[in-house]
């Protein structure tokens, strides 16, 4: 296997479940952007995952090298990819660091099996919440990669305090925050094709998955109760698109509700700089972190999210600073934080401005990178 790597560089792979040019995931942006993130320092990442197609390859782009297994598809939100154990057994010796990102049971399979004896450090993004069966099997192995692992990164304070299966390690958990580069402020004459279609009305923004846990259905129900200066608009894809496209109709909300599916980035940016209010109705902690409020905070948009209970989504949406949180599964309330907002000018002006210094101050890529980076030196003089 060809070797690329300056043998002055420190030399980290990241193990994720897919690359982000494949699935636009949280997770895989975090390791596409940690990558990115370090290129020009001293240290090396590379990336070990699963592929979307059903043969191996290997990539250098960006000034990193991509292992990609064959894949045959997912179950229980696991990538069938059992190449990935061979891959990492083969490559692994060529590493200082090994990054894992969990939850994803194959890779910790693969770590367990790979006969790796250097640095491990584990991305804790979030428990496993909803594959109970998966959960009681794979247990005794993250109870060894909990063991295994020098450090646990968690996204928040929040999460690493609810999680029940990290407080037995407090001494091994590092808080890094999420950090991203900010979205690109647009002009009124880049949105204008937005203004002429919806016109005066205000915006209230959502973006995701349409699945279960993202609680959009409770977003829908909200607009029952928004008067006709109010429009939401939904965009993403996901198995209830169905669902949730009968539900407005069923409810008669078309005027309310506008389900927008798959959008590209550049139609993302453009729907971001539009909107007047960012939402994030989850309703389970699946849904650790929100990434994708922090690219609506990076424009200065308040927010209004659910308060889930263990999760890091009101910790990154500050009550009073950069929005406001509303109880799980309540479509009243969630309403009336939307009029509130739009009641009162100056508080709103308030929460734009909290919401976009609270993203320089905390939720940056580099302060991202740069805590990452310590890490593993403090990882590597601790041996």
């Amino acid at each position: 296997m060809t070797k690329y790597f300056n043998e002055d560089t420190m030399r980290v792979l990241q193990i994720g479940k897919f690359h982000f040019e494949d699935v636009r995931g949280g997770v895989e942006r975090v390791v596409y952007d940690l990558c990115r993130g370090m290129r020009g320092s001293e240290v090396r990442s590379d990336i070990l995952c699963a592929g979307v197609s059903k043969r191996f390859t290997v990539s250098r782009a960006g000034g990193y090298v991509v292992y990609k297994a064959a894949c045959y598809g997912k179950k229980f939100s696991t990538a069938i990819a059992p190449q990935m154990i061979p891959i990492l057994r083969r490559i692994q010796r060529n590493y200082d660091i090994i990054h894992l990102h969990h939850p994803d049971p194959l890779s910790t399979l693969a770590l367990f099996l790979s006969g790796y004896n250097g640095v491990v450090i584990t991305h804790w993004h979030s428990d496993i919440v909803r594959q109970k069966l998966l959960l009681k099997f794979f247990m005794p192995l993250q109870k060894w990669l909990i063991k295994r692992s020098h450090t646990i990164v968690c996204t928040s304070k929040n999460y690493a305090e609810a999680s029940e299966h990290l407080r037995y390690c407090p001494s091994k958990i590092k808080i890094i925050p999420i950090g991203i580069e900010p979205k690109e402020q647009l002009s009124e004459d880049q949105v204008r094709g937005l203004k002429l279609k919806y016109g005066d009305r205000k915006i209230i923004f959502a973006l995701g998955r349409l699945v279960s846990y993202k609680g959009f259905e409770y977003l829908i129900e909200s607009a029952r109760c928004l008067p006709p200066d109010k429009l939401i608009l939904i965009a993403g894809e996901g198995v209830l698109e169905g669902a949730l496209s009968r539900m407005i109709l069923a409810m008669n909300l078309q005027d309310k509700v506008k389900m927008l599916g798959a959008l590209t980035n550049d139609e993302v940016v453009r729907h971001l700089n539009f909107c007047h209010v960012f939402c994030l109705p989850s309703v389970e902690k699946n849904e650790a972190f929100g990434v994708v409020l922090l690219e609506a905070m990076s424009l200065g948009k308040p927010l209004i999210t659910s308060r889930v209970e263990g999760s890091g989504i009101h910790w990154v949406n500050r009550e009073g600073v950069s929005g406001f949180h509303v109880p799980v599964r309540d479509p009243l309330a969630m309403a009336q934080a939307i009029e509130g907002l739009f009641a009162d000018p100056v508080r709103y002006e308030k929460l734009s401005e909290g919401s976009k210094e609270r993203f320089e101050e905390i939720f940056t890529l580099p302060k991202m990178v740069d805590g990452v980076l310590r890490l593993y030196k403090e990882a590597l003089i601790n041996l």
